[in-house]
């Protein structure tokens, strides 16, 4: 029977999902984490992030939308328009992404990577419902409960699937400010399905919000916060030394390891 006083081989790379809202500087954070990286970008601009820096990545967008939204009518719905084979893979970026990274996970394409980046959490789980209503016939038509059970179970086997890899871990999510039904107050919620809210953060050893505030020089200076307070729950982190609300500023591009979020951890397992 093991005892948690012995000495464990255990996965020690960080699992960090950092949320917050548009322009908060979390996909640039995955500039500082170690080389060599790869990354899943599925949000358009994303690439941007890591453009000009050694990092592979591959890129699923949208291609081919049925942009035509029909309600229910009465009586229920009648599948139309299903893609199946060649032609659901070619239009649909989750299925292209899907024989993707489940070949990388049998061929071992993960190992030569120390740092696994994802980009968004949001977008990924928006193709991943393009994807759901293309199988069931239902592209034209607006997604139903049942729909997003199937997407929650769904979202949460992938993030599994990547915290089991024993890399470094950057996943990014966004959040909004709104009333919380359960909570009856304003919170920032992470848009994400259901009581994946809750469940995601907690495959991950520190989730984090990040933000900016413009200085009087006009600078931005970028923070993590990990502490959860009134609108903020389900922030954490392991990292030694990092502090409630921190500095992950990237100063200077050129050696983003230097600074950032990847610094606070270099540095936290040096203490």
């Amino acid at each position: 029977m093991p005892n948690a006083k012995d000495p464990q081989e255990r996965d020690q790379a960080e699992k960090i999902f950092l949320i917050g809202q548009l322009g908060g500087g979390k996909t640039t954070q995955f500039l500082t984490l170690p080389r060599p990286a790869f990354m899943y970008i599925f949000d358009p601009s994303g690439f941007n992030a890591i453009q000009g820096h050694d990092i592979d990545f591959e890129e699923y967008l949208p291609h081919k939308l049925n942009i035509t939204v029909a309600p229910i009518p009465k009586g229920g719905a009648t599948p139309i328009g299903m893609q199946k084979g060649e032609e659901r893979i070619k239009a649909q970026a989750f299925a292209q992404w899907e024989q993707h990274f489940m070949e990388a996970l049998d061929s071992g394409f993960f190992e030569k990577y120390n740092s696994i980046g994802l980009d968004s959490i949001t977008t990924l789980s928006d193709i991943a419902m393009d994807d759901i209503l293309a199988r069931e016939g239902m592209i034209g038509y607006p997604p139903q409960l049942t729909h997003y059970n199937v997407l929650k179970t769904q979202i949460s086997r992938i993030l599994r699937a990547l915290c089991a890899l024993e890399k470094t871990l950057l996943v990014t999510g966004h959040t909004m400010y709104k009333q919380n039904d359960t909570a009856m107050k304003m919170m920032n919620e992470i848009l994400i399905t259901g009581d994946l809210q809750v469940r995601a953060p907690l495959l991950f050893s520190t989730v984090g919000r990040c933000d900016y505030d413009v200085q009087a020089d006009g600078k931005k200076k970028f923070t993590i916060q990990t502490i959860k307070d009134k609108y903020n729950e389900n922030l954490k982190s392991n990292i030694p030394g990092i502090t409630g609300i921190q500095d992950i500023t990237i100063s200077d591009f050129q050696s983003p390891h230097n600074s950032g979020l990847g610094y606070l951890i270099k540095r936290g397992k040096a203490a």
